[in-house]
């Protein structure tokens, strides 16, 4: 039998059969994707919760993040003091060192203060001794002082006849030390010329006292030549003492420095006398000054 689209019944069956199976089947998908369009809605509703509280969690974490910051500076200053702390916990340390050495030295410088004290008292003791016997000593000195006094009115007197006796003494002192004074330079009138020829080579003709005018005044040469050294023209300027001390030196080099610049070519400079002094026969030579004794020849 076929029905009336041409279908034999056994294959309608057959498409019917299907459709129904198919009907359920979508019966069945839309059930569930309901039930599968609610679940999604959950699930939409839970992330926007999940997103929220991770949202709330990211704040949160960046909150700690920051205050973990803050921490990290916080515990690198505590680290920074803590060193600063430790440098000067040392710095204490060692100034507490010194503060014993210095209390150990202070203690020292006590006792040596005190055993210092302990001889000073016994030296007031001792002075305050001394005191007494010097108070008996001045009674003593001023007895001895009223007869000093006596004795000095009779040495006045006599003083007074000494000093008489003394100044005609220094006249024929001074008379004697002209006589002596003229002697010696008579002597180097003699030795020098044969001195100077036989260790210099000087031929010169004899001495003589000159007197050089200078801004003024005269300066005396005692002894004052003229003559040659190996062909060259040479002055011969020369100061007689019978005793030569540094200060005769100093004294003739001065006398010297005003008359050198009036005198033309080679200078030669000597001192004659008795006695030279070791230190005065350095300082001539260092001045170039020829000392000579009256005895050299």
């Amino acid at each position: 039998m076929e029905t009336q689209s041409g279908i034999d019944e056994k294959t309608y069956r057959a498409i019917v059969a299907v459709v129904d199976r198919r009907m359920r089947e979508i019966r069945v998908t839309r059930k569930d994707f309901d039930a599968l369009k609610w679940a999604v809605t959950e699930l939409a509703q839970a992330q926007k919760r999940t997103e929220q509280r991770l949202d709330s969690l990211a704040q949160k974490v960046e909150e700690l993040a920051e205050a973990q910051k803050r921490t990290e500076e916080r515990v690198e200053e505590l680290a920074a003091a803590q060193k600063r702390t430790e440098q000067r916990v040392e710095e204490l340390a060692e100034a507490q060192k010194r503060t014993e050495q210095r209390l150990d030295s202070l203690a020292q410088k006590v006792e040596e203060l005190a055993e210092a004290q302990r001889r000073t008292e016994e030296r007031v003791e001792e002075l305050a001794a001394a005191q007494k016997r010097t108070e008996q000593r001045v009674e003593e000195l001023a007895q001895a002082q009223k007869r000093t006094e006596e004795r000095v009115e009779e040495l006045g007197e006599n003083l007074r006849l000494l000093a008489a006796e003394t100044r005609n003494l220094a006249r024929q002192v001074g008379s004697l030390a002209d006589n002596i004074g003229f002697g010696l330079e008579d002597i180097a009138h003699v030795v020098l010329p044969g001195y100077l020829y036989r260790h210099l080579g000087v031929e010169m003709g004899e001495f003589e006292r000159r007197f050089v005018p200078v801004d003024g005044e005269e300066v005396e040469i005692n002894l004052y030549a003229e003559g040659t050294m190996k062909g060259e023209k040479v002055t011969i300027l020369g100061e007689v003492k019978s005793r030569i001390y540094a200060r005769e030196v100093d004294t003739f080099q001065n006398t010297l420095s005003k008359v050198l610049p009036k005198i033309e070519g080679k200078v030669l400079k000597v001192m004659f006398g008795y006695f030279f002094r070791p230190e005065a026969s350095e300082l001539a030579r260092n001045y170039d000054i020829i000392p000579v004794v009256s005895y050299q020849r």
